[in-house]
């Protein structure tokens, strides 16, 4: 229409420079490279998720269906999408030796992120003043942050999301040279690919990537319930351009995928089995933890009580979310404790977020924004924080940031040239001193501190792994059959194990939004109920236990921890004292009789024998196995 300002977006047909995609290709290898560093066996089962996506692939390769093996009672993964296990389920056909099939299984997610980086050029180069090269350094930026490099190295679907929302996002704008936009947000033909014949191979193309994006929209939503926000996003976008057809196309090719993925959610859900999931403060912890495992529905109900813990999760996670983009870009490097460390994370994402909204002032709603908008309408009321469920937005941020510091470049380039009076020459010179400090620090960390850290966390992993690893043989090898095992790390005990094993709660994030203590002391005082409930016979103890808990929480869960084991007896410790396996049968009632000190000593000393002979050093490595009550 006349009085448009129209974008044209570049076409496939033009020359393409061989040197950006080889250079593209080295990033994907220092990419692959930078992950394998963090170690992926010994970064396993940190997340815990990773080790249940695992152990339910695990049970669909054996047939068994798809549950979470785990746990003591049989409980359906009703909470997670099937389509990861389901991918995963092919590695246990591949490889059913573990811990050696982890690496496979990493092989994937590593898979998924060079699609995830690629996908993420392959939009940026579409930007209102970004070129190949400026796309490339975003992306390069991008592939070695820390969590990137991290979540690549782990068996989660944070990547494997981040790969289909892109290729989602990026097949919506249609193939390069069959669309343009306009300042309205119509989406019409390009009048150069338009054919004499009614458009016909113009409107292939087009219907084509409608579909094709609708496919990778729905498996997004396969990966991570979140993808929800790509079908809608998409879907919204193209309702808003008035494309009636592509939204019938690409509604058509998404909605069958989003109802086989998430209706097993949804009918757990209103099932009156979970609907009886009490979560009141008198609930107990196996109560509270069936509800964290069986349903996000549930486990949110648990966490936010009330309109004041809403407003305290809501207003934290904000927070939280303003400083991603300049947590992303500049930690380790620079600690947010300090004012300093705040000011240049505030700054950095505070020019992400102008970038951002400069580039949608130029070119209209595109597909990414909106569902990243979209996305937060989840994300900012759930009770966790929110730093991880951003990284498949890198692109977004670092696009934006890229975007308003080019702007803000040319703008103090322009004040000089103006020949302004000494001071205000003197506060230019400034800013640009200081863009240019804030670019050596990102480029220290980059080069620096992320690849120190990396080394630090695989070989920190690896060290308390070798413990671990020695408690979960002395478990295999001497533990009865139906034995049940409290650990932390549920998932991966049972992995290394085969006995089921749970963590000792699901806790609350209560204290940690709100910081105080109420919410961490009730559930120390459940701390002992999942082990009763399912009689376990033996409680892990390593210095990563509630890793993940907030300050408040960790505080009071080990304190409660330590007190409910100091009167069981010690089966098995390692050299320095940091990981102990307790036998807690007599504490959780899995046993009634014989639990006095001398009758558990007389007993223990010969119990072990009789199921295997005692573990060479070889084996299980420089322990102690005690066979009777600690002195």
């Amino acid at each position: 229409m006349p009085g448009d300002e129209v974008v044209t977006l570049r076409t496939w047909r033009r020359r393409e420079n061989p040197w950006v995609w080889a250079t593209l290709l080295a990033v994907l290898a220092l990419y692959v490279f930078s992950a394998l560093r963090v170690g992926p066996v010994s970064n396993f089962g940190i997340i815990g998720d990773d080790a249940l996506y695992f152990s339910s692939a695990k049970a669909l390769a054996a047939g068994q269906g798809y549950i979470l093996p785990s746990f003591p009672v049989r409980l359906k993964a009703t909470k997670y999408p099937e389509l990861y296990p389901l991918l995963l389920a092919g590695v246990w056909k591949l490889d059913p030796h573990f811990p050696g099939n982890i690496n496979v299984a990493v092989g994937l997610t590593l898979a998924f992120g060079c699609l995830a980086l690629l996908f993420a050029f392959l939009l940026l180069r579409r930007w209102r003043g970004l070129g190949d090269w400026q796309a490339l350094a975003i992306v390069t930026l991008c592939a070695l942050t820390t969590y990137f490099l991290w979540l690549s190295a782990s068996v989660m679907t944070d990547i494997p999301f981040m790969a289909t929302m892109l290729g989602a996002v990026w097949l919506e704008e249609g193939f390069e040279g069959n669309a343009q936009t306009t300042s309205k947000g119509r989406f019409e033909t390009h009048p150069s690919q338009r054919s004499d014949e009614g458009h016909g191979t113009s409107k292939q193309a087009v219907i084509g990537s409608a579909i094709g994006a609708g496919l990778l929209a729905g498996i997004s939503v396969g990966f991570r319930s979140l993808g929800m926000a790509t079908v809608a996003g998409i879907g919204l976008v193209l309702l808003v351009r008035r494309d009636y057809r592509r939204t019938f196309w690409f509604s058509l090719a998404a909605a069958p995928l989003v109802a086989l993925f998430l209706w097993p959610a949804f009918s757990a859900l209103v099932h009156p089995s979970n609907a009886r999931l009490v979560t009141d403060p008198d609930a107990s912890g196996w109560t509270q933890t069936l509800c964290y495992y069986s349903s996000y529905a549930c486990n949110w109900r648990m966490n936010v009580e009330g309109e004041g813990m809403l407003r305290a999760v809501v207003l934290t996670n904000l927070k939280d979310i303003f400083q991603q983009p300049g947590l992303e870009l500049l930690t380790p490097l620079v600690a947010r404790t300090s004012l300093l460390a705040l000011v240049l994370v505030s700054l950095v994402s505070v020019g992400a977020y102008a970038g951002i909204l400069r580039q949608v002032r130029r070119a209209g709603w595109q597909p990414l924004p909106l569902v990243f908008l979209l996305y937060l309408l989840v994300v900012v009321p759930w009770p966790y924080p929110p730093g991880r469920f951003l990284v498949p937005f890198l692109p977004l941020f670092f696009g934006g940031l890229w975007v308003e510091g080019r702007h803000f470049v040319a703008l103090v380039t322009e004040y000089l040239r103006q020949g302004h009076s000494a001071a205000e020459r003197t506060i230019s010179v400034a800013l640009t001193l200081g863009v240019l400090l804030l670019a050596l620090t990102v480029a220290a960390n980059y080069a620096l501190a992320i690849p120190a850290e990396t080394g630090g966390f695989a070989a920190k992993n690896r060290s308390a792994l070798v413990d671990e690893r020695e408690a979960y043989e002395w478990i295999r090898i001497y533990a009865a059959p139906n034995s049940r095992v409290i650990a932390y790390r549920g998932g991966l005990a049972y992995l290394y194990t085969g006995h089921p094993s749970v963590p000792p709660i699901a806790w609350q994030t209560g204290s940690s939004y709100r910081n105080i203590p109420r919410y961490a002391e009730r559930d120390a005082k459940h701390l002992a109920d999942v082990a009763r409930h399912v009689r376990a016979a033996y409680w892990l103890r390593t210095p990563g236990d509630f890793l993940f808990a907030g300050r408040i929480e960790h505080r009071f869960l080990q304190a409660r921890q330590k007190q409910l084991l100091a009167g069981s007896p010690v089966v098995f410790e390692s050299v320095d004292g940091t990981v102990r396996l307790y036998d807690v049968r007599c504490f959780s009632g899995a046993v009634k009789k014989g639990c006095g000190r001398k009758a558990w000593a007389s007993r223990g000393s010969a119990e072990a024998p009789r199921r295997a002979p005692k573990p060479s050093p070889s084996t299980l490595g420089s322990h102690r196995v005690v066979t009777g009550p600690r002195s």
